[in-house]
């Protein structure tokens, strides 16, 4: 048997797979994006180095659980607030730059415009996840 290779991987999505006002930008297109990270270098690097990030920005129970979703990040909401402090905002964009330099880490991402799909001649279309699964 040969080696194996285990990865994890952490997903998003940008946008929906609704099909209305699609002449809008902002309900054209849908992303999906994935981040493969050997699950052995999730262990020994990623994980520390979020609990790092973690620990050092943020003034929190230690018992909270913080989940770095970049709406909050970017709305500044929940524990994301402290980053309107100058201080903070420059060592917590440091540390996650620094992380996303020193991370090992490969990026896939799928882009679907959905008013060109619904151009195209494919038969019924509900929702751009149907085409995927037929």
């Amino acid at each position: 048997m040969g080696v194996v290779y285990l990865f994890r991987l952490y997903l998003d999505e940008v946008g929906t797979d609704d099909l209305s006002c699609l002449e809008n930008d902002n309900h054209r297109y849908l992303s999906l994006t994935g981040l493969a990270v050997d699950i052995s270098h999730v262990g020994s690097f990623l994980n520390p180095a979020i609990r790092e990030i973690k620990n050092t920005v943020f003034d929190v129970d230690p018992d909270e659980v913080i989940h770095l979703h970049r709406s909050d990040i970017v709305r500044r909401r929940k524990v994301f607030g402290q980053l309107n402090e100058n201080t903070k905002r420059a060592k917590f964009d440091q540390m996650i730059s620094d992380l996303m330099h020193d991370a090992e880490y490969t990026v896939i991402t799928v882009l679907i415009d959905k008013l060109a799909m619904t151009h195209q001649a494919i038969g019924e279309i509900n929702t751009p996840t149907i085409i995927f699964w037929r």
